[in-house]
């Protein structure tokens, strides 16, 4: 991938992320229940019904990360050193220290393993994708 597809990708996951989190989780897990009273279409989706309740609660968190990443990657692609190693570890440390906190009560929230594996798992596939030079047309 290029820097600017990676950009894109980096974009789009995001946007995704915010999207599954805004419409598809529970009223009581969304960022608020404004947002129903902001765009009452929000509501017709129940969390119950949802095929993929699992997935909405921890896959936002993994496509952050992805996104976060992604934007390491396509920033700092050809410049090695620690500022490099330092930049590509800050959405994974930030994650899951935040994780964690949560685990041992620092923070408030709640504590999901899914969420650390999603976490886990978008900063490993941004950090192994190839940035490829593109070539002008």
């Amino acid at each position: 991938m290029g820097r600017k597809s990676l950009t894109l990708a980096s974009g789009i996951a995001m946007i995704a992320g915010v999207a599954m989190y805004a419409f598809l989780r529970p009223e009581y897990l969304r960022a608020g229940v404004w947002l129903g009273e902001l765009w009452p279409p929000a509501r017709m989706w129940s969390w119950e019904r949802s095929w993929a309740a699992l997935c909405v609660g921890s896959l936002p968190g993994g496509l952050w990360m992805f996104s976060s990443t992604a934007l390491q990657v396509a920033i700092w692609a050809d410049r090695p050193g620690r500022a490099r190693q330092m930049w590509m570890l800050a959405p994974p440390a930030l994650g899951v220290g935040w994780e964690l906190a949560q685990g041992m009560g620092v923070l408030s929230g709640t504590y999901d393993p899914l969420d650390l594996a999603a976490y886990l798992g978008g900063w490993a596939v941004a950090s192994v994708l190839p940035l490829q030079q593109e070539t002008p047309q």
